[in-house]
């Protein structure tokens, strides 16, 4: 089953092929459904954006900071980098999913679902 040049990098770390695709495939239903899933849930229970955003990051900063500290030798950001690191934090990880959910809520899911892979990761 090989369809690519990266199954040979993939064979390095043991992974198969088609796990690689399955992965891809849920990521983009998750992609896709986000929208949907906050104007469903948050928005038609009337739940404050700002506060749902707030506790989106706060739980998924547990799981990035585990994944960060299994992945290789965590490194904490001293001086000037502290700061662009908090900016970047606050601007880029939450300023980023707080506004798509205000425009999930202006412009509604479907919407906000065609411009998501607009957004750059």
């Amino acid at each position: 089953f090989n369809l690519s040049p990266y199954s040979y990098t993939m064979a390095l770390y043991g992974i198969p092929t088609w796990v690689v695709f399955v992965a891809l495939v849920v990521v983009q239903f998750g992609f896709g459904g986000y929208g949907v899933i906050v104007k469903k849930f948050a928005l038609e229970n009337k739940a404050d954006p700002l506060i749902f955003c707030l506790v989106r990051d706060g739980c998924c900063f547990p799981v990035l900071l585990l994944s960060a500290l299994a992945e290789r030798k965590f490194v904490y950001p001293k001086g000037k980098k502290l700061l662009v690191f908090f900016i970047l934090g606050t601007l880029g990880m939450f300023g980023n999913q707080f506004f798509y959910i205000m425009g999930v809520d202006f412009a509604g899911a479907d919407i906000a679902s065609i411009f998501q892979p607009a957004i750059p990761v």
